[in-house]
């Protein structure tokens, strides 16, 4: 039986997942053998090191939460940025090593995995960073996500309001480091 977490992140995406096409229809289909209705079934044997970049992939990858393998901050806090009050950030353990190791650029793959939580303690969504080549080119070679309470207010390369926030931060990565 599914968790009651997984159950409103279930419930939460499933505007998201019905408009990117991935229902189904349960009296032509059924539900994938998932047991939650409409839904896809999660991503099996979800890679915890490779992060999708793209948005119905990443829904899934995220619904499954091979992230929570990564090294987080302990606890959640308030957001320091513009995402929806409360958050918890997980870090790839190659962005880990990168930040460790000082580097002025991080190598392509890594990743930040941000929940979202609003007010409460609930998450109601995820903001991720992917890096897609060595260099960042001025953030175009970074993948942005961001869906909470079921709408989507980023998804690409690029995305201005994203790269103009994070290039304060070391290579875009703005999350205080060593992790708190």
């Amino acid at each position: 039986m599914a968790s009651p977490a997984r159950i409103v992140d279930l419930l939460l995406v499933l505007p998201l997942v019905a408009s990117l096409g991935g229902c189904t229809d349960p009296a032509s289909e059924g539900d994938g053998g998932s047991g939650d209705g409409n839904l896809p079934p999660p991503m099996e044997d979800a890679d915890p090191l490779v992060v999708p970049t793209d948005s119905s992939e990443l829904l899934e990858w995220l619904v499954a939460e091979p992230y929570l393998e990564w090294p987080s901050e302990s606890e959640i806090h308030a957001s320091a940025g513009p995402h929806f009050g409360n958050v918890r950030t997980w870090l790839h353990p190659d962005l880990v090593a990168s930040l460790d190791a000082g580097n002025e650029q991080h190598p392509a793959g890594v990743a930040a995995i941000k929940e979202l939580y609003g007010d409460g303690d609930s998450r109601g969504g995820w903001a991720v960073e992917v890096k897609l080549a060595d260099d960042s080119a001025g953030g175009d070679n970074w993948y942005w996500y961001e869906l909470f309470d079921g709408s989507t207010f980023a998804d690409g390369n690029g995305v201005a309001i994203c790269t103009s926030c994070h290039m304060s931060g070391m290579d875009y990565v703005r999350t205080p480091f060593p992790l708190q």
